[in-house]
Formats: structure tokens, C-alpha cells, sequence
């Protein structure tokens, strides 16, 4: 199994969920951990988007603004 980490600035842009999608393709990726700072919503509809299907299990680690993690 493959495992992609990458840390992104700007996913909420389509050129970067295109980028991603074509990355988890070519690699036969079975693990994708995103670093991206600036985003400050994540869904449901947004991972199974950049991963274009509903068959995932994600996490999400929220940070607050001073730079600790909740």
C-alpha cells in the first residue's frame, strides 16, 4: 500500500483537487494525508471529492489560529 502525504496551500482551488486526484491515480495511493493550513471548512463531500468516492474513512485535525492543535 502506498501512503501520499503532502502538504498543499490552496485546496479549496480545482486546478489543486485535479492535481491531487491525478497524484492518488498514478500512485495507486491507499492512504492521502493533507497538510493544508489555510482551510478553514472539510466534509464529508470535500474528501470524498478529491478522493472521488464514497468508499473512505477520514480524520480530521483542526488547529486553532495561535497555531496549537484542538
Amino acid at each position: 500500500m502506498k501512503l501520499i502525504s503532502i502538504n498543499i496551500r490552496g485546496l479549496g482551488r480545482d486546478i489543486k483537487w485535479k492535481y491531487i486526484r491525478e497524484l492518488i491515480s498514478k500512485e495507486k495511493a491507499g492512504v492521502l494525508c493533507v497538510q493544508e493550513t489555510k482551510l478553514v471548512r472539510l466534509d464529508d463531500t470535500m474528501c470524498y471529492n478529491i478522493w472521488e468516492s464514497n468508499d473512505i474513512i477520514w480524520v480530521h485535525r483542526g488547529v486553532d489560529r495561535e497555531g496549537g492543535a484542538f
